[in-house]
């Protein structure tokens, strides 16, 4: 059964593609953690609140993505909403990188989270 499964797998383009770019967030969803906490602490100098709270806007952005997306997806549909989403992700994970301001961090890690929502949700 195995086999067949990923026979199928590799024969459907389109679960291919989807599985792919799954993998891909999650994958960005397990480093994201890893990578704010010392990012936070030695380039933006900020405290365990502070850090707290770029954590914590990660989290909103996932409870609003979980909102947002399934009617953002029934507008434009599935191929147009992850295409913005794919496109969101690395302008603003470039942004977090060269941002040296803790709200501002915030914020941008509550659009990651929205984004990152949208890979689980398909």
């Amino acid at each position: 059964e195995l086999k067949e499964g990923v026979g199928y797998l590799f024969s459907v383009k389109y679960l291919w593609v989807i599985y792919t770019i799954q993998l891909i967030l999650v994958i960005a969803y397990n480093t994201i953690p890893v990578l704010v906490s010392p990012f936070s602490s030695i380039v933006l100098h900020a405290n365990v609140t502070q850090f707290g709270l770029i954590e914590g806007m990660l989290s909103l952005g996932i409870i609003l993505g979980g909102l947002l997306i399934p009617s953002i997806a029934s507008r434009l549909g599935f191929r147009w909403t992850l295409l913005l989403m794919l496109s969101i992700f690395p302008i603003f994970y470039i942004w977090f990188a060269v941002n040296r301001v803790i709200l501002v961090a915030a914020f941008i890690n509550a659009v990651i989270g929205l984004g990152l929502l949208y890979g689980r949700w398909w």
